[in-house]
């Protein structure tokens, strides 16, 4: 089962995703949130945040070497840590913050999402809205979604410890 989280920009769908994972103890996680760097209100970049371990550092900036989306680059040797980070630890259920228009054409960080795909196990997802119809053609396995602005932690941890449970 795959958890999508999906809303807007700016909508707290990673703040959303954090709280769940606090909540989610006894189910053996891996996978990475991406929180934004802020510059005077305007975002410049994100850091990837390896989970359970905590591990920080810079995936996007506005400038360095990388695959560019938009004002942004994926830079090369974050993105080559956080695979490296996420595939070296073991879970029973993924976090994938965030599956974004780079991932749609094939690039960014999709081949570490198609291994958590592969994997046979359930994952929470975070998808911006407007691509949230593309991102569901193209997983086509069963999925719930939630959308940040309307729904809280406690809620979407307590569906997920269902389906542990088998409920």
């Amino acid at each position: 089962m795959i958890f999508v989280i999906t809303g807007n920009v700016k909508c707290g769908k990673t703040t959303l995703v954090r709280e769940i994972v606090e909540k989610l103890r006894g189910i053996k996680l891996r996978g990475f949130v991406t929180p934004s760097i802020f510059d005077g209100g305007r975002v410049v970049g994100y850091i990837a945040e390896v989970l359970p371990v905590n591990k920080r550092f810079l995936l996007v900036s506005t400038e360095g070497k990388g695959e560019r989306i938009g004002r942004f680059v994926v830079l090369e040797e974050g993105k080559k840590r956080l695979i490296s980070e996420v595939t070296s630890l073991e879970g029973d259920f993924f976090v994938f913050d965030e599956f974004g228009p780079l991932e749609l054409r094939g690039g960014g960080l999709v081949k570490l999402f198609d291994e958590f795909l592969n994997s046979g196990n359930s994952g929470i997802v975070v998808v911006r809205s407007r691509i949230l119809k593309d991102f569901l053609d193209l997983i086509k396995q069963p999925n719930r979604i939630f959308h940040a602005e309307r729904i809280s932690a406690e809620e979407v941890v307590n569906e997920i410890k269902n389906l542990f449970k088998g409920g």
